[in-house]
């Protein structure tokens, strides 16, 4: 394994806030292990908002590649 791969998890901010009043720098393995941090909260909504916040959606480029590599390696070389 190489030295920059590494493991996270994501918690949300609310359940978090909520049990500790402010987001602590570090949660013991114990402590997520025994809480249900997502109980009552719509994961997939939860989880595409607060990335798309980060990420701006957009079409895979690799998807563009399978559905049509003549014209996805053409528009690469134009776009050099």
């Amino acid at each position: 394994m190489a030295i920059w791969q590494f493991d996270f998890y994501l918690l949300p901010a609310s359940s978090v806030e909520q049990r500790f009043r402010a987001v602590p720098v570090t949660v013991s393995a114990d402590e997520y292990d025994r809480v249900r941090w997502w109980e009552g909260i719509n994961l997939r909504r939860a989880i595409e908002h607060d990335l798309s916040k980060m990420l701006s959606p957009h079409r895979s480029r690799s998807f563009a590649y399978v559905s049509d590599p003549e014209g996805f390696l053409r528009k690469l070389a134009e776009s050099e």
